[in-house]
């Protein structure tokens, strides 16, 4: 899924406890992806408890765009989510597309 999407960056599988699964990343120039998921988390768990108050449904994707940097955060079950991180630039469609794809994969594979 991270490479590919031209400016795919780093993937991760996490629970909404913070604790990441599984990460993928393509070089040295992101972030710490474990601050990333400490920092995820708790926004992604108030957004769900926020839709669930005001009966809008649960909640399916997120994204999250800076001045050089768009974050993709899919929910996979009740526990977990996986996130995308591209470059603000790159084929973020494309990007979408195979987080959506590949989240589906591995729900299959899991179940």
């Amino acid at each position: 899924m991270v490479t590919g999407a031209d400016g795919g960056l780093a993937a991760l599988v996490m629970g909404y406890d913070g604790v990441s699964l599984g990460e993928y990343c393509v070089g040295p120039n992101i972030a710490d992806l474990q601050l990333i998921s400490i920092e995820y988390a708790p926004i992604v768990r108030e957004i769900r408890r926020t839709l669930e108050i005001i009966q809008r449904g649960e909640l399916e994707e997120v994204t999250v765009t800076s001045g050089n940097s768009a974050v993709f955060i899919k929910t996979m079950t009740d526990n977990l989510f996986s996130i995308l991180i591209m470059k603000r630039d790159g084929a973020i469609g494309r990007g979408r597309y195979l987080l959506k794809l590949k989240t589906y994969e591995l729900l299959r594979e899991l179940s």
